[in-house]
């Protein structure tokens, strides 16, 4: 009978112990099961992380896509243990924002751990669907990143953001057969103010595909994050289309292939952060 007491008594006490691993509601927790799963690669444990089922995630805007959304979370921890191996892990910090795409998002709505291993910093991102909770009930993704790569990539290419579109191009002389003030309309849809774009310009007539102008130019512009603004295109005028200036008569296309003053938050200046003693 005490040997059948002990036997139960122990299966409680080892049941609850694994209950009590993870806690959604201790950030310290939840950064010590995601690490311990990776290294283990224990994908069962790690899945318990999430919270794909519960009818708030599928009355999100996200629940339709519960099945991509794991695959994106087996790939990205895939990745993670076999970056890991056995090399030591430096825990670094945790947070709920961080720049990313090269500082051209902030990332407010994920629960992101900052990692230290080989010589490269990582960062793995927890996209939560309700981003009012400062705490891990919400979480439904997972990313693996090396800022460090991020860090070398901002440092060594122009700074193109996705983020700026391209709206339209306007002009104002319809009725004649030479550019006159030309300019390209903008959206910021970054996060940062705009002052000077450097991009490629093509120009090309309908009628007989002819290539009316291409040059590399660089302007001057302000404007805000999340503004419309026009951005002037000097080089184009006076340039002779051979037809009246109308959108039925010819093509356009503009590359984007730098724009400043880079992002002040980015991969570096987090790295800078992280490390900073």
């Amino acid at each position: 009978m005490k040997i059948v007491l002990l036997l139960l008594f122990t299966i409680s006490l080892t049941s609850c112990n694994s209950q009590n691993q993870l806690n959604k509601y201790d950030l310290d927790s939840v950064k010590d099961y995601a690490l311990k799963a990776i290294k283990e690669k224990d994908s069962v444990s790690f899945m318990n992380l999430f919270d794909l089922k519960s009818t708030e995630f599928k009355a999100s805007n996200y629940g339709a896509g519960a099945s991509q959304i794991q695959n994106v979370i087996s790939t990205n921890f895939k990745k993670a243990y076999k970056t890991f191996g056995n090399s030591k892990i430096e825990f670094l910090k945790y947070d709920f924002s961080d720049a990313l795409n090269g500082g051209q998002i902030i990332d407010k709505g994920s629960f992101i751990i900052f990692v230290k291993t080989n010589g490269n910093i990582y960062r793995l991102r927890f996209p939560t669907y309700n981003e009012k909770n400062k705490d891990a009930t919400s979480l439904m993704a997972f990313y693996f990143e090396n800022i460090s790569n991020e860090c070398i990539d901002f440092k060594s290419n122009p700074y193109k953001p996705t983020m700026l579109r391209k709206k339209e191009l306007l002009w104002n002389n319809s009725d004649s057969d030479r550019f006159d003030v030309v300019a390209l309309r903008l959206y910021n849809l970054t996060p940062y103010k705009i002052e000077n774009v450097k991009y490629r310009i093509t120009i090309s007539r309908k009628s007989d595909d002819a290539m009316i102008y291409m040059k590399t130019l660089e302007s001057n512009v302000s404007i805000n994050e999340g503004d419309v603004g026009e951005m002037i295109i000097e080089g184009l005028k006076g340039t002779h289309l051979g037809e009246k200036i109308n959108e039925d008569n010819f093509d356009w296309s503009v590359d984007i292939l730098d724009v400043m003053p880079k992002p002040s938050e980015n991969p570096c200046k987090k790295i800078e952060l992280l490390t900073k003693s």
